[in-house]
């Protein structure tokens, strides 16, 4: 059954070789991984949203922060 839930510790262990099996183009490795996404000032770890089958991730979501709007 597939579920959704936001970041955990660990995910990026799974989330790495699936950024780079979807995004070939930008491929990551878990240090720019970390460095990119996890310790960006911004980061929330409930924006991050993660599909999971089981113990599978399968998907992710990574909702801007609120700082990242522009006003129109």
């Amino acid at each position: 059954m597939i579920i959704f839930r936001s970041y955990q510790a660990g995910d990026e262990r799974q989330l790495v070789p699936l950024w780079n099996q979807t995004m070939q183009a930008d491929p990551v490795t878990p240090e720019r991984f970390r460095n990119l996404v996890l310790l960006d000032a911004n980061f929330d770890p409930l924006g991050l949203r993660i599909a999971a089958d089981g113990e599978r991730i399968i998907g992710q979501y990574m909702r801007p922060a609120p700082s990242a709007y522009v006003p129109d």
